[in-house]
């Protein structure tokens, strides 16, 4: 058990050489005693931060997913991220280097740097808590305030991706013990490959779009209340063609949430005035996009399913309120 920073040894040995610079914008990166990261573009930068606190496991993967989307949702590439790792007391060294192995191994996929942060033990947790600073770069933002009324709302992939790879893994007895077999449960863990959205925010951010914004929190219904709360509208959703694939629908009946309430990192709502050209492109590669509503003048969101129509409003995530 132990609490306080690592010490100088251990930070360069499961911490600073997993770190290695790859884009000729950073002029400073981590090292011992530096302490700032340093930058140099003649373009417009984004920045945003997010923190990893519903899942013990594949943290590293998901800090640098959830930042990335979000810088691509806004039109940019990820540059070079910061990351803050606080440690439960009964971690060690090793579980900090593992952490950083899965980061840095996602961050070099994806042509990110990661420029420094900060590590450390503490008993103000009890698991592992990461929070992600992404620095990205771009030369036109798209803001999620920028619908219109009548444009549509497509959306890519399916409902619920990340928090199917969650739930999968915190809760993998009960859905075994509910009917879930082990390739189902292997299918659900693997949707973490599918969290990030940079190639079609690449793909669609030249067409005529509106605005983007990634499916987070509170799942599709939720992020389409932000849209339109951010943009002075209301929408209606076609509750009924939003896509969630058969494991995400069987895991959810057995834990008893809603898809449409479930943090979607892996999703992103494209809103444009020309549906039909956004999702052939996304179709070229091979990326699936559906129209699951329309946004509106007048100031409500609501949601129209088989044979039902209810208001939506932003709500705590379903996660949230799964029995332990």
């Amino acid at each position: 058990m132990r609490n306080g920073k690592l010490s100088s040894e251990e930070l360069k040995e499961y911490v600073l050489k997993k770190t290695s610079l790859r884009n000729p914008e950073i002029i400073q990166s981590a090292g011992l005693a530096e302490d700032c990261g340093a930058v140099r573009t003649n373009k417009t930068l984004l920045l945003t931060t997010d923190p990893i606190t519903a899942s013990g496991r594949n943290a590293g993967k998901l800090a640098i997913y959830v930042s990335a989307n979000d810088i691509a949702v806004s039109g940019g590439k990820p540059l070079c991220c910061l990351l803050t790792v606080i440690a439960p007391p009964s971690a060690t060294a090793e579980d900090v280097g593992a952490f950083m192995n899965e980061a840095s191994d996602t961050a070099r996929s994806m042509g990110i740097d990661i420029i420094g942060g900060h590590t450390e033990f503490s008993d103000a947790v009890n698991r592992m808590v990461v929070s992600c600073a992404m620095v990205g770069t771009t030369s036109k933002i798209v803001k999620s305030s920028g619908a219109k009324a009548g444009d549509s709302i497509v959306m890519t992939k399916s409902a619920a991706l990340e928090a199917t790879c969650i739930m999968a893994n915190d809760y993998a007895d009960r859905l075994i013990a509910g009917g879930l077999t082990s390739d189902e449960l292997e299918e659900a863990r693997g949707y973490i490959d599918k969290i990030p959205v940079l190639k079609e925010a690449e793909i669609v951010k030249k067409a005529n779009v509106s605005c983007m914004h990634d499916v987070t929190e509170g799942g599709v219904y939720g992020a389409v209340c932000e849209l339109a709360e951010a943009s002075g509208l209301g929408a209606t959703i076609y509750a009924d063609r939003i896509p969630v694939t058969h494991v995400t629908a069987k895991i959810c009946r057995v834990l008893e949430v809603s898809p449409m309430r479930l943090i979607g990192s892996g999703s992103a709502l494209i809103v444009t005035s020309e549906p039909e050209k956004i999702i052939k492109a996304l179709g070229k590669a091979r990326i699936e996009a559906t129209v699951i509503g329309t946004m509106r003048s007048k100031k409500e969101v609501t949601a129209i399913g088989v044979g039902k129509t209810e208001k939506v409003k932003t709500a705590p995530d379903e996660l949230l309120r799964i029995k332990k």
